[in-house]
């Protein structure tokens, strides 16, 4: 299992330096394309996006990842429909509070971001079987391939159309043209394909562990989107804007370390969980390599 664990940690590292490189790559181009208040806009329809994104998900890829007891077909039907019309009823929800919102935030154009990039919440729900049936069986190759392709061309879609004058539609698109692509590459990478069956029993015990998952899910947004939540509140997109570009670039740096990381140990811990010293024991190695990068990365970048 550790040389599993190294290669599956290889691709995930490749997979995340390519989404967290290369993106700022085309960052800097759209920055200079772009306005402060551009990427204000977009930030705060991000934000609503992402709790939406919470209640979706549920938890549920995290379940089928953990699972060791029941059929993965029957399991990966349950996920896979429960997060569609989870992700549609959200969608639906978002769509006819985009008004209320926008006013909430005192853009009237953040609705109209929110109703496009909403769409991002069914897009997501059609590959979360897949993406998760790929961690749980270490496929991390296959992941990177769709991260790559979702990074690469969506940065140039977003970049054309920055400079071709679409102001902050540019960033909205080129974030759908990404979904739509990965979307595309697992489905032909994953060889699951869903089936008409839909067992009861086993969605109420997979219920019952992901109510954790989305409880954490929620502590995790407000640890992430706390601060744009506060701060749409009391400035104008311009200056949010300017706070989310350094905030940004924070985010990604860290990740380089963090990112690559969390997909890998949460499959691997699943398939040790059994064995609690293993378990206590990979968690503290883990956690000591993290810190020994993440650390003197922080005090660098604060400097």
């Amino acid at each position: 299992m550790s040389s599993k664990l190294l290669h599956s940690l290889k691709w995930s590292t490749l997979g995340e330096l390519v989404s967290k490189v290369v993106p700022p790559l085309f960052f800097i181009v759209t920055a200079r394309l772009l306005t402060p208040q551009d990427f204000g806009i977009v930030a705060t329809s991000a934000m609503v996006v992402a709790f939406a994104s919470i209640f979706w998900e549920a938890g549920l890829s995290k379940a089928l990842i953990q699972n060791q007891e029941y059929d993965i077909q029957k399991m990966s039907n349950i996920v896979f429909y429960t997060n569609l019309i989870l992700s549609l009823i959200a969608y639906f929800i978002l769509f006819l509070l985009s008004d209320s919102i926008a006013n909430f935030f005192h853009d009237e154009r953040v609705a109209d971001v929110i109703k496009v990039s909403g769409l991002s919440l069914v897009i997501g729900a059609l590959m979360s079987v897949q993406t998760a049936l790929l961690q749980k069986n270490f496929e991390f190759k296959k992941i990177f391939y769709s991260r790559f392709v979702g990074t690469i061309v969506p940065g140039v879609v977003s970049v054309v159309m920055a400079w071709l004058g679409y102001g902050y539609w540019s960033l909205v698109w080129g974030g759908i043209a990404s979904l739509v692509l990965q979307v595309l590459i697992i489905w032909y990478l994953s060889s699951w394909r869903p089936t008409l069956t839909y067992d009861w029993a086993i969605a109420k015990s997979m219920f019952h562990f992901s109510k954790w998952v989305l409880l954490s899910a929620i502590l995790s947004w407000f640890f992430i989107w706390g601060d744009i939540f506060v701060l749409g509140l009391f400035f104008t997109s311009h200056e949010l804007g300017l706070y989310r570009t350094g905030n940004y670039f924070v985010g990604a740096v860290i990740g380089l370390v963090t990112a690559p990381v969390v997909p890998v140990m949460y499959s691997y811990f699943s398939k040790i969980q059994n064995d609690k010293e293993s378990v206590k024991e990979v968690l503290l190695f883990s956690s000591k390599v993290v810190s020994f990068f993440v650390l003197p990365m922080g005090v660098a970048i604060y400097i």
